[in-house]
């Protein structure tokens, strides 16, 4: 299916952000531009809006009950896994 995007939207990050978007929820244009719409008048993150997130490469529900993965910790996570030498380890979070 071909969408003209710039016909949706004038500024190219508006044009960028519903590509995205619609690319990676599956959703039709009309409720990713409904997204973009909420997140621009209340300021609300998109993973909230959306309801999901990626973390490490997995999915995770999102509500603003909880509070969003940060990339910053995905790389922490990596650091860890890279410094474990395949023993068992016990991992304590606080």
């Amino acid at each position: 299916m071909f969408i003209d995007f710039n016909n949706i939207y004038r500024n190219t990050y508006s044009q960028s952000l519903l590509k995205w978007l619609w690319k990676e929820s599956g959703e039709s244009v009309v409720v990713c531009k409904e997204w973009i719409e909420l997140h621009e008048k209340s300021n609300t993150p998109f993973e909230y809006i959306v309801g999901a997130t990626e973390f490490y490469g997995r999915r995770f529900v999102v509500t603003p009950d909880v509070l969003i993965p940060r990339p910053e910790t995905e790389q922490l996570v990596e650091l860890v896994l890279e410094s474990i030498d395949g023993s068992e380890k016990t991992l304590l979070e606080l």
